[in-house]
């Protein structure tokens, strides 16, 4: 059973870096950008955001948007709420992020946690099934109108970044019955960008067609997924190739795959913390985020992120 209840508490801490000796009140900048791994189903995920907090004590500090420098100005896209801007996470999907906050300046030390207000006019475009944008926004939700995230470390005298990766498979839910998606901090993921790589692939037709029991390939529609997991799960998940048991696994992200009808399947995950990890491909892209899915998948590939390196996959039907 695949299990998506990530535990912010447990995957967060593991990111952070300690900022070496040193006086904590020593004046630094940080900078926060925003990114998305892909979601299927939607062509527009826009996100409204109000104010950025850095909780630390006496080191505490919000930023505004629209009235503090190094803060993305506010813009209409989400309506006539003052100080916010609309961010579309699609737009920034893989390695590529917008920047949030931008070289503020903030005292060094050790901060507790990180917090987003939002505003209201959050929305969602749809797709049909044939990757058609579908004339609808639905309202997306965030509880409390924040996103609590643990803490980090400002380094002392230096820039430091950092980048919120949303994993929307993962933090969207769409509730029966509700008209509106809600957006839930567990595929929420804060990295360090001096300690992250990305992994990307591709998979040839012959081993979509194979394993996913397609006779031809659609155009710009989800066709499968990849998953990623900490190395020493690689084990684990091929014994349990043929029938996905009741294994409470984590992923650290995933991607979905599409074709854009010349041949061309590929996925990206960017935003990764270096380490070694295994790449897991399935045919099953229906993995809601309330739920613990089961999940068949049909190889596997090893992969080791380094530090500002794209790692390749690639997924054949002589690699199986």
């Amino acid at each position: 059973m695949l299990t998506n209840k990530t535990l912010l508490s447990a995957v967060i801490p593991a990111l952070l870096l300690t900022a070496c000796g040193g006086s904590s009140d020593d004046s630094a900048t940080f900078s926060l950008g925003i990114s998305d791994a892909p979601v299927d189903g939607l062509s527009q995920v826009v996100i409204c955001f109000n104010q950025v907090e850095l909780k630390g004590g006496s080191k505490s500090k919000v930023f505004t948007v629209g009235d503090d420098a190094g803060v993305l100005p506010a813009d209409s896209i989400c309506g006539d709420t003052p100080n916010t801007v609309g961010i579309d996470l699609k737009a920034y999907t893989g390695m590529d992020s917008i920047s949030l906050l931008s070289n503020v300046d903030v005292e060094a030390g050790q901060y507790t946690q990180l917090r987003l207000t939002m505003s209201e006019g959050s929305y969602a475009v749809p797709m049909d099934e044939d990757g058609n944008e579908l004339d609808l926004r639905i309202p997306v939700t965030v509880p409390s109108n924040e996103l609590k995230l643990d803490g980090f470390t400002v380094a002392q005298g230096g820039s430091t970044a950092y980048t919120l990766e949303f994993d929307l498979r993962k933090s969207m839910t769409n509730p029966v019955g509700k008209e509106q998606y809600f957006l839930k901090p567990r595929g929420v993921r804060l990295v360090d960008d001096n300690q992250v790589g990305s992994v990307s692939g591709s998979v040839d037709d012959a081993f979509i067609m194979n394993n996913c029991e397609l006779e031809q390939l659609p155009v710009d529609v989800a066709l499968a997924a990849v998953y990623i997991y900490p190395a020493d799960e690689k084990e684990l998940l091929e014994d349990n190739m043929a029938v996905y048991a009741d294994n409470a696994l984590e992923p650290l992200a995933s991607s979905v795959l599409t074709t854009d009808g010349a041949g061309n399947h590929s996925f990206e995950i960017g935003f990764v913390p270096v380490g070694a990890y295994t790449a897991a491909f399935t045919c099953n892209i229906a993995d809601d985020a309330e739920v613990d899915d089961d999940i068949q998948f049909v190889d596997t590939e090893t992969v080791n992120v380094l530090v500002d390196t794209n790692t390749e996959v690639v997924f054949t039907l002589d690699s199986e």
